[in-house]
């Protein structure tokens, strides 16, 4: 496992010559991984966004790191919610105080962390910007980006009321390969908020990641194809968890920004399906309703080309088998039914006379002895007459 961290300064604030205000810290702790990143405000009425991003990132990082178990088997939402605002209130009013500042309001920030022990993990999120993974191949976000009144306002994590948006999510990771978080500069770029879907390019990021030089080729990606790639480009700051990581060198081609971007066909139009934000902090349960296994992450095995032909002629030479033996199982009931046919026919053209014969030969004998016709005349004289059978043998039980 490692973890990948990418922080840029947008083209829009080098103009201006305004600093980076995003901001990204983990701490990879024995047995507690967290990670935090955090897009400052950026305008004159946030004058210190960024010392407020670097400060809550840091706070919450080192809370995970002590509380983990407390907070991950808490179910009181309302109560995790207020001690995210508490950790992150505590640690801007102390930096404020540092600073000289009269409140924390010059500081807002929004906050996305992701830490994890184990198996579990926890995700939280308040604002914009995207936590996301790849769960079973598959990208799916885990926490989405939040709006205010505008496109472009959101939630800041230094508001009075800010528990009220806060985003919690527990999880487990099996079947997760990687595990992103984003600020809105990239994830703007690299989801649709309309449709719920990321672009391909992003399975380009993390692919990449998985090389022992990914963290060089994720940052390359990044800085080359979104924030030098628009004049107007965002701070774009990108965490990367990588749980399949590879040992030796792979040799891949380098990424060119017409082969990067992904854009939509001329004339296309985009599905609008509403994606429900995800706030619950019970844990997530696998399909068979069992607790996961220790491991972190099974390694996602892509099958290659010769893998799948092999097992597609694999499939082809069954189905002839299969088809064959149905074949001769046909054959062999269609040939005994015939015979049954034949032997029926047979029977049926026997001379009516030797049926006749036949039949009267196994009728019982009904002829009635003499010692019969004496006991029934002296059962007629009122005597007591032992029971016997028709062959007039020994007497029945009664």
């Amino acid at each position: 496992m490692k973890i990948i961290t990418c922080n840029f300064r947008g083209r829009k604030h080098s103009e201006r010559n305004e600093p980076c205000e995003d901001s990204v810290f983990y701490i990879k702790g024995s047995e507690v991984v967290t990670v935090a990143v955090a897009d400052g405000a950026g305008s004159k009425k946030y004058s210190h966004a960024k010392q407020g991003a670097d400060a809550v990132t840091k706070a919450v990082c080192n809370f995970f790191e002590a509380k983990f178990d407390d907070f991950f088997d808490s179910t009181n939402e309302l109560e995790l919610r207020t001690v995210i605002q508490t950790i992150c209130h505590k640690a801007l009013k102390e930096k404020a105080a540092e600073l000289g500042l009269d409140s924390i309001e010059p500081m807002a920030s929004t906050l996305l962390v992701v830490s994890f022990k184990g198996n579990k993990a926890v995700s939280v999120q308040i604002g914009d910007g995207l936590i996301g993974r790849s769960f079973h191949g598959e990208l799916e976000p885990v926490t989405l980006p939040q709006n205010g009144e505008y496109a472009s306002s959101t939630y800041f994590v230094n508001s009075a009321d800010a528990y009220k948006m806060i985003q919690i999510r527990k999880l487990f990771l099996s079947g997760t390969s990687h595990i992103f978080l984003m600020t809105d500069g990239i994830a703007d770029c690299m989801f649709n908020d309309f449709n719920g879907v990321f672009n391909n390019s992003l399975n380009m990021i993390l692919e990449a990641s998985e090389e022992p030089d990914g963290e060089e080729k994720v940052q390359r990606a990044v800085k080359e194809c979104i924030v030098d790639a628009d004049p107007m480009s965002d701070d774009c700051t990108m965490a990367v968890i990588c749980f399949n990581e590879k040992a030796d060198s792979v040799e891949t081609e380098s990424y060119s920004l017409a082969e990067f971007m992904v854009t939509e066909p001329s004339g296309s139009e985009a599905v609008i399906q509403p994606v429900e934000q995800p706030v619950s902090v019970q844990p997530e349960v696998c399909e068979d309703g069992v607790m996961p296994s220790p491991e972190i992450v099974p390694t996602v095995v892509q099958q290659s080309n010769a893998d799948k032909k092999k097992g597609s002629s694999w499939k082809i030479i069954v189905v002839a088998v299969v088809l064959a033996i149905i074949t001769v199982v046909t054959a062999g009931v269609i040939i005994h039914f015939k015979s049954d046919d034949n032997e029926k026919t047979t029977s049926t053209t026997v001379p009516r006379s030797s049926v006749v014969t036949s039949a009267s030969s196994s009728l019982p004998d009904t002829s009635v002895s003499s010692e019969q016709t004496e006991n029934e005349n002296n059962a007629s004289e009122g005597e007591e007459v032992p029971l016997t059978n028709i062959s007039g043998n020994r007497p029945l039980d009664d």
